[in-house]
């Protein structure tokens, strides 16, 4: 359980990275940036019955909102109390790296 929690938590990590080494540049550079990051995180893979690509699972901790399901269009970060708990239990070299993005 600890490594899939690992893993998870590494995408919030690279996704925020992602936000923030494109905080300076136009909106339209840093979303399109942030999407190559979460669209295939986000996006299930196509079976072979499906009529339409982009069967959503699950949506993760952080992320760009692209439907109401995420409280409309725009950045978001949900349970911040999970993030923190998953902090707790990251590698020491995640929660560096999450130390670092909160400056």
């Amino acid at each position: 359980m600890a490594a899939a929690q690992a893993r998870v938590f590494e995408f919030e990590l690279h996704f925020t990275e992602t936000y923030k080494a494109h905080q300076g540049d136009h909106p339209a550079v840093r979303e399109a940036a942030c999407l190559r990051v979460l669209l295939p995180h986000l996006l299930g893979p196509i079976s072979e019955n499906d009529d339409f690509a982009g069967r959503i699972d699950s949506y993760p901790l952080v992320g760009l909102g692209l439907e109401q399901a995420t409280g409309g269009p725009g950045y978001y970060c949900r349970e911040k109390d999970e993030i923190l708990r998953q902090m707790s239990t990251a590698t020491v070299s995640a929660a560096e790296r999450a130390q670092g993005l909160r400056k």
